[in-house]
């Protein structure tokens, strides 16, 4: 079986992976920066940068301070923290399916790189698409080219 980790990336720098949904979602168990990093086993530090980093890269915030109250205030998710649990857990769900298709289809690693080299979406002259030319269509200087790929749509 194929293993693979998902990592959500934005403007080149990590924003969101399977360590930092977990981190998450302490924090939404505990309400506390500080307690989700000590059930974690990782420094108070290394928890509040993944934080600030996530907060930062986020549209609106994922996670925010309240202060005061009877406990002496907390950490809580916003309602965009807790969308972003759900929305990467079905997509890390859809990344499994993905490399368990892999896995029942292939029996080296080389063909798997070829695979996945093959579902790149860069066309160009070199690629190599798996499918059926389905219709050529021309004219005085290009040629329309449609396949019909396993189980998917026209291309």
């Amino acid at each position: 079986m194929l293993d693979g980790r998902l990592w959500i990336t934005k403007d080149s720098k990590n924003f969101l992976g399977r360590g930092r949904v977990v981190l998450l979602e302490q924090i939404q168990k505990t309400g506390s920066i500080h307690a989700a990093a000590k059930a974690m086993k990782m420094s108070y530090k290394s928890a509040w940068d993944a934080v600030d980093a996530m907060n930062n890269l986020s549209d609106t915030p994922l996670v925010e301070r309240v202060s005061g109250g009877k406990g002496g205030g907390g950490t809580s998710l916003t309602n965009k923290g807790e969308e972003i649990i759900n929305s990467f857990k079905n997509l890390e769900a859809k990344h499994q399916q993905f490399l368990e298709l892999l896995s029942a289809q292939q029996d080296s690693l080389e063909n798997i790189a070829a695979i996945v080299d093959r579902l790149s979406l860069k066309l160009s002259a070199r690629n190599q698409l798996i499918g059926k030319v389905t219709s050529l269509k021309s004219d005085a200087v290009n040629v329309q080219v449609e396949l019909k790929i396993k189980n998917m749509d026209l291309l």
